[in-house]
């Protein structure tokens, strides 16, 4: 009897556990040049629920983002977030991020953008203040290649604009 009580509270933990949210909060960008394509491709990863969040702040407006009961609204909301919290300066001229679309994969979202690629460039200033006003312990990973050049960025509230230089 006591074997199965405590098999019992096991698996009650595990699934509470599971319940439970997640205690990390992380996003991972990639700016990347298709050469092919001809452009500058940002991909930004994120949970799904975070982002709802983030965007919810004191409004109750159910996006349900990837629900097939999705709010007209999200797409709108979703580009304009990103659109305020992720940027680009190439040699001090602000870079246009055009919206592409996104894609829900289970709890994550993915969010993408291009943008015209840089002849060459001196400096780049990235900013992303992704989720930080949400999750202060938030860390947006940045992944940047380009020709055969590849760079690693961590952003988190302390640090969220990081300069590039080549």
């Amino acid at each position: 009897m006591q074997a199965h009580r405590i098999f019992f509270l096991a698996i009650l933990w595990i699934v509470a556990q599971a319940a439970l949210p997640h205690t990390f909060y992380v996003s991972h960008s990639t700016i990347y040049h298709h050469v092919q394509a001809g452009n500058m491709e940002v991909t930004i990863r994120l949970f799904t629920h975070d982002l709802e969040r983030a965007l919810a702040g004191d409004n109750p407006l159910a996006l349900r983002i990837g629900d097939d009961r999705e709010s007209p609204l999200a797409d709108q909301l979703v580009r304009d977030y990103v659109k305020q919290h992720f940027s680009v300066i190439i040699d001090n001229l602000p870079v246009n991020l055009s919206y592409i679309g996104k894609e829900v994969e289970h709890d994550r979202l993915y969010v993408y953008f291009e943008y015209p690629p840089p002849v060459a460039f001196n400096t780049m200033i990235i900013t992303n203040t992704l989720l930080v006003d949400a999750f202060p312990g938030q860390k947006n990973y940045l992944t940047l290649e380009m020709a055969g050049w590849k760079q690693s960025l961590v952003f988190t509230a302390q640090q969220t604009r990081q300069i590039v230089t080549r």
